[in-house]
């Protein structure tokens, strides 16, 4: 497994800058400046250097002269293609869509397979109305054979029978 983009911090080449001032649902409302900011002050060892988080931004929107903003990457390596816009999701599937399109898969591949049992069962149930059908035609064919022997033999006792009544017909006269 291989990841489909890779950004450094600060990289020059390719660069992009993230949006760090929208809320963000998942972190309660904070945005990523917010999130960031609370992190640092996290760690304690880091406090004493003139370092701080920023996006290279005042609170008016107005660019500010800082080397280190959070915001800016550069896409370092991609097997997706190179970003054409500001989107670190370009070109690459996110796993909510990867899940969407498995079950899509998954559902399409179910239904071609009920499809296919279902055109199996309906063979299989014409096979065996087929089967039936020549069955019950069969015993039709020995029926009727079993009759055309019966009279056969009927017309045979029979012409025996006058055949002799002939005979003792003329021994008589």
């Amino acid at each position: 497994w291989d990841v489909p983009k890779t950004y450094l911090h600060l990289y020059e080449e390719n660069t992009i800058e993230i949006d760090g001032r929208v809320p963000l649902e998942s972190f309660g409302g904070l945005t990523a400046l917010e999130v960031c900011e609370e992190a640092y002050l996290c760690h304690q060892s880091q406090q004493w250097m003139w370092f701080y988080v920023s996006d290279g931004y005042d609170d008016d929107g107005n660019e500010i002269d800082y080397d280190y903003s959070f915001a800016k990457f550069g896409l370092y390596r991609s097997l997706v293609g190179e970003d054409t816009g500001n989107d670190v999701m370009e070109n690459v599937t996110s796993y909510d869509e990867q899940e969407a399109i498995a079950e899509a898969e998954s559902i399409a591949e179910s239904e071609s397979l009920a499809e296919e049992e279902a055109s199996i069962a309906e063979s299989e149930s014409l096979a065996a109305a087929q089967a039936e059908e020549a069955a019950q035609n069969r015993k039709l064919y020995m029926a009727v054979a079993a009759i055309v022997v019966i009279i056969l033999i009927v017309l045979i006792i029979q012409r025996i029978i006058m055949s002799k009544r002939n005979r003792k017909n003329r021994k008589h006269r």
